[in-house]
């Protein structure tokens, strides 16, 4: 069922499928590959709430979530056709107009319970080798390496590998910690981001919910990458935290950074419409 919402506006698609969401087996963690959290979320009012959260971007979105025998091989399958969900036994009907997105499992992540943002981001993980999401990374990778070249001297050494890892491991650190510094997403705030790729995930979870992407004004005077008996040890400096007009450039290209991030999560989720994802 579709509900619209002031002019027109959709309001996402989304159902519980299959013989597995009554009660919760006491005494167990996991249960049919879902964890207790997740089930209690999405059995109590977490389906109103997702299509609450997920209501401000223009795209269409049906979200299904399976529990039901024989889903733990499907398990991060990623794109699929209708034909593969009848293979799997997956009966659901499919809007050619939306993004259909089927939720088999909390597998492998039955710490984070599927709140409507761990949603999104486990979204981002399946789009990871898309040519619109690796466009999206490169993008990300660069402007945030101009930034740290800009503000604390230090250049990437060495080329690019697959996927645009780089062979800088230092400067992967670097990135991390300036991500961490600047992202306005909970994860970002409370440093708790694994690595420079979860980032690009966080911001595209961070587009589905807010509809827009944001960063903190908090540029660090230091970046510290090891430290030694709890004092600072390794790391970089600030070179323009004593130039205004360098600071105010610097506050001017994040903004814009998060201008263009937003564009082009949008293209992404533009060039899903229509396309089925197992996740």
């Amino acid at each position: 069922m579709r509900f619209k919402q002031f002019l027109e506006m959709p309001v996402n698609t989304a159902e519980l499928v299959g013989k597995g969401w009554g009660k919760f087996p006491d005494g167990k963690a996991m249960n049919q590959n879902w964890d207790k959290a997740s089930h209690n979320i999405l059995t109590n009012g977490g389906l109103e709430r997702v299509r609450k959260s997920w209501s401000k971007v223009p795209q269409d979105f049906d979200l299904f979530f399976v529990k039901d025998d024989g889903m733990r091989k499907t398990w991060f399958e990623g794109e699929v056709s209708e034909n593969h969900l009848k293979q799997r036994g997956i009966n659901v009907n499919i809007n050619p107009n939306a993004i259909t997105l089927i939720f088999t499992n909390n597998l492998g992540g039955n710490r984070v319970p599927m709140t409507p943002w761990i949603l999104g981001h486990r979204f981002g993980h399946v789009l990871w080798r898309d040519d619109e999401f690796q466009g999206f990374y490169k993008m990300v990778r660069r402007d945030f390496s101009d930034l740290i070249e800009e503000i604390y001297g230090r250049e990437r050494k060495g080329g690019f590998m697959a996927y645009g890892d780089s062979y800088d491991s230092e400067h992967d650190k670097l990135l991390r910690l300036m991500a961490m510094a600047l992202g306005s997403m909970r994860s970002a705030r409370t440093g708790k981001l694994d690595s420079f790729e979860e980032f690009l995930f966080e911001m595209l979870g961070q587009y589905i919910i807010a509809g827009k992407i944001e960063f903190r004004n908090n540029v660090p005077r230091m970046l510290t990458t090891r430290k030694a008996w709890g004092r600072h040890a390794d790391g970089v400096y600030s070179k323009i935290h004593n130039d205004e007009h360098m600071m105010d450039y610097i506050t001017q290209a994040l903004e814009s950074h998060a201008h263009h991030y937003t564009i082009q999560c949008k293209r992404i989720l533009n060039d899903c419409v229509g396309r089925i994802f197992v996740i």
